[in-house]
Parts: C-alpha cells; sequence; structure tokens
C-alpha cells in the first residue's frame, strides 16, 4: 500500500491535508517534527513526502530525505 507523509508542525495544517487526502485510498502519517518525520521514514515504505518548508529546521528539515 502506497503511504503518505506529512511533515508540519501546526496540528490545524495536518489535519486539513489529511482531510483532503483521505478521499483516496491511502495510508496517511503524520509527523509534527523532523525528528519524528525521520523515525518514521526509516521504518516504514512512504511514497510521498509533504513537507513544510517552514518548519524549525527550514529547507534543512527534508535534507535526511534527499540523501536517504
Amino acid at each position: 500500500m502506497n503511504k503518505i507523509l506529512i511533515i508540519d508542525d501546526d496540528d490545524k495544517i495536518r489535519a486539513i491535508i489529511k482531510t483532503q487526502l483521505s478521499k483516496i485510498k491511502i495510508k496517511i502519517i503524520e509527523a509534527c517534527s523532523r525528528e519524528s518525520a525521520v523515525k518514521i521514514f526509516h521504518s516504514e515504505n512512504i511514497s510521498l513526502i509533504i513537507c513544510d518548508i517552514k518548519l524549525k529546521d527550514g529547507l534543512y528539515a527534508i535534507e535526511p530525505f534527499a540523501t536517504t
């Protein structure tokens, strides 16, 4: 099954994205920080990442995924 990882520190934004994506039959996983996202990424087979580029770490938040 395909999985989407949503990374955002704003609960409301994650909920909006999850609600919209729930219309399609795909597993949605949420993370509120870079650290939790990396753990999830390494334990799940993620097909797509949707990431807030304004996270605390900015664009560096996606760096661990680019090198994997």
